[in-house]
């Protein structure tokens, strides 16, 4: 005998259903609330160096903050590549388009969103060769080094020039990364480095050690570098010497010299390579590779 259910029965079940739709459907991710999770999650898995590239990256989001995250399209995605200064290198135009949409495709799996990632197969601007990375001769090194202002920032600078470490590596660095005559720190990336001393940073190291006794926090440096403060202080200090070169100051500049220089003095770009801890040798070849008139000069001495 078939059981009669009056349809009344159902109508609190479907009624549930309706509600938890509903509310389904009402439950709003603003783009502010999704990032701010979304670096806290990075600030935990990476390097301090690429959260802080994360963070910057994301503020071009300012201007949708507010927008319910799953509403963000693909138009407001070619808006916000668009509405990027046109000044800006074609590399890191395409840096930013992948962390953008890294963090979509973070948020999407998260939230367990219905949507396309907005930033997925983006035509970008054609890859143009990179802008020439200016650099200084050792002398002129040298000569910033004799003129720091104190001798934490002339071992600081020397870090960078003589064992070709970036700003946030010299300037967080360790003690106790320094053993047996190698250097081994976790790198760009959260990436794990070990380069050989140079000699050159093993006698700032130990001139070093005479004006400052050994800080308890462990790190080299008492005091903590930013990088947009130390770049205006190095170019105002090489505009005080009256040094006379291309391009403009900045702490960067000492790793490209690093590199620069070794090439110059005959070292292997292989070898050069594997000191910048470079993903591969292309890269090296690519940013680092400087000729100067002197350098053809040389050459055709040669023949």
């Amino acid at each position: 005998m078939e059981l009669f259910v009056p349809f009344f029965w159902l109508l609190p079940e479907e009624s549930t259903k309706k509600d938890n739709m509903n509310t389904k459907k009402q439950a709003i991710i603003l783009v502010e609330e999704a990032i701010d999770s979304w670096l806290t999650a990075v600030k935990r898995s990476r390097s301090s160096c690429t959260y802080s590239g994360y963070k910057s990256s994301v503020r071009h989001f300012t201007p949708y903050l507010f927008r319910n995250l799953a509403e963000f399209t693909r138009k407001d995605a070619l808006d916000m590549l668009e509405s990027l200064p046109t000044s800006l290198n074609p590399n890191s135009v395409r840096a930013k388009r992948i962390v953008w949409h890294t963090f979509f495709e973070w948020a999407i799996d998260i939230y367990e969103l219905d949507m396309a990632n907005p930033f997925k197969k983006m035509k970008l601007l054609p890859k143009k060769r990179p802008i020439e990375r200016f650099f200084w001769t050792p002398d002129q090194v040298n000569l910033i080094l004799d003129h720091a202002m104190d001798a934490e920032h002339r071992l600081f600078y020397a870090m960078m020039a003589f064992n070709g470490l970036r700003f946030s590596e010299a300037a967080r660095f360790k003690w106790d990364y320094i053993r047996d005559g190698w250097l081994t720190f976790n790198g760009k990336g959260n990436i794990k480095g070990r380069i050989p001393l140079c000699p050159k940073l093993r006698d700032e190291l130990s001139r070093f050690t005479g004006f400052s006794a050994f800080p308890s926090t462990g790190y080299i440096f008492s005091r903590k570098f930013h990088e947009s403060l130390e770049n205006k202080a190095l170019k105002k200090l090489c505009k005080g010497l009256d040094m006379k070169f291309d391009g403009v100051a900045h702490c960067h500049r000492f790793r490209h010299s690093f590199a620069s220089n070794a090439l110059r003095a005959g070292a292997n770009i292989a070898v050069i390579s594997k000191l910048l801890r470079h993903s591969n040798i292309n890269v090296t070849c690519s940013h680092y590779l400087h000729i100067s008139d002197s350098d053809m000069e040389d050459t055709l001495r040669m023949l």
